[in-house]
């Protein structure tokens, strides 16, 4: 579940967004790929 939301942070143009709002960079992009990361690490 958690690989899933990592997915939708990088291609939900909602999620992505919203959550960059609060940068100046993608940060949709690194959260994503952290989770990912994260969940192949586990």
């Amino acid at each position: 579940m958690l690989m899933c939301l990592g997915e939708v942070y990088q291609t939900d143009e909602r999620f992505s967004d919203y959550i960059n709002r609060f940068a100046t960079w993608n940060i949709a992009e690194f959260f994503g790929e952290a989770i990912k990361a994260h969940c192949r690490n586990k």
